[in-house]
């Protein structure tokens, strides 16, 4: 029987994934929402920076935990709880809106299935907003008949949204960072890393000297952003000749996987050849560069739950280590020639770059 259901359940999650004809609906969304990460330090609010953790699924038991108390009043209570059951649903609603605030943070970065979970997850969270608004209505009118009909209809479509919620956290990464890897703990002492725990390891590295470029001024800013390019060049150099063509090869559905992670290349490659053109202390580089580092750091998510997570899923840590190895090696490679050559321009960085890698093969 479980297994029955877990099989529907992964049918369904399938499904939903695989639904492109909610791309444009969700790009035209994502716009919509996207000067909620225009601002640092509020994305960093509402995706839980000061918690240490993902906000969204703490905040989220705040309407749900009011619209439950209401539900049960309504089924094992009686006229003397009908006035309590009305201002939960209410006291729901209210705080419902801290709960799309932090869940569409988390949201905005995805594409792909993700970004089509999670608007579906959206769009059940909606219409059991609806329902609960159409009860509360109904409950103030002293309809309370009414007001417990469509509450019990809220709660079922909360039921089917937390599930999909569910899959978007445990099942695809949504909103999820670990400090080392996905999918278990750093290596030991004794255990050699693999290429996920690599590739990691410089996402983190990468997303420190961003905030050191974005912290910085005069000298040090300009000094900052010219190692960044030479980082993200040989970075990028190696994930091209290992990664991607790992992921075409191994993984089903592995060229749509990698050509989606080329395109966000591809548009950081360009944000970066553009603020080469600006005075690093300028307003404009400012903002600019704002608008980078949340792509980056956008992808480095997709790559390590779309790509990395289950490379080491389907082929196992042990068998990724030699292709950790491979990585290392080609990334020093590029490091070295960047150094060497002294290179300002990321264009030709990324081109000298390559070169390095494929004569370190």
């Amino acid at each position: 029987m479980n297994a029955a259901l877990s099989t529907v359940a992964d049918r369904v999650a399938g499904a939903v994934e695989e639904a492109t004809f909610l791309d444009p609906v969700a790009g035209g969304l994502a716009r919509l929402l996207s000067p909620l990460r225009r601002n640092q330090a509020a994305a960093g609010i509402l995706g839980g920076e000061p918690l240490g953790h993902p906000a969204h699924p703490a905040v989220v038991l705040l309407p749900l935990g009011s619209w439950l108390s209401a539900s049960i009043l309504d089924v094992l209570g009686d006229e003397r709880h009908q006035d309590a059951a009305r201002t939960l649903t209410g006291a729901g609603l209210v705080l419902s809106l801290p709960a799309a605030l932090t869940g569409a943070n988390d949201w905005l970065p995805t594409r792909g299935p993700r970004q089509r979970v999670g608007l579906t997850h959206a769009a059940t969270n909606v219409a059991a907003l609806a329902c609960f608004t159409a009860g509360w209505v109904a409950r103030t009118r002293g309809n309370h008949r009414a007001g417990r009909r469509w509450g019990l209809a809220g709660s079922s479509m909360v039921g089917l949204s937390g599930w999909l919620g569910g899959h978007l956290a445990y099942n695809q990464g949504v909103g999820v960072r670990r400090a080392t890897t996905h999918e278990g703990e750093a290596p030991s002492a004794n255990e050699a890393p693999d290429l996920m725990d690599l590739v990691v390891e410089q996402h983190r590295a990468l997303s420190t000297l961003m905030g050191t470029v974005a912290d910085s001024r005069g000298a040090q800013r300009a000094e900052k952003f010219l190692q960044l390019r030479r980082d993200l060049a040989a970075h990028e150099a190696a994930e091209a000749a290992v990664v991607h063509p790992l992921t075409r090869q191994d993984l089903p559905g592995g060229e749509s996987i990698a050509t989606a992670r080329e395109d966000e290349e591809a548009k950081a490659s360009a944000a970066l050849t553009e603020l080469e053109q600006f005075d690093p202390d300028s307003d404009e580089f400012e903002e600019r560069f704002a608008r980078l580092r949340r792509d980056v750091e956008a992808h480095a998510e997709h790559e390590e739950t779309e790509e990395l997570a289950r490379l080491r899923r389907d082929r196992g840590r042990e068998n990724l280590v030699p292709v950790g190895e491979v990585f290392r090696t080609a990334q020093a490679a590029a490091l070295r020639q960047l150094a060497e050559d002294e290179i300002a321009s990321f264009l030709a960085m990324v081109e000298v770059a390559r070169d390095a890698v494929w004569s370190a093969l």
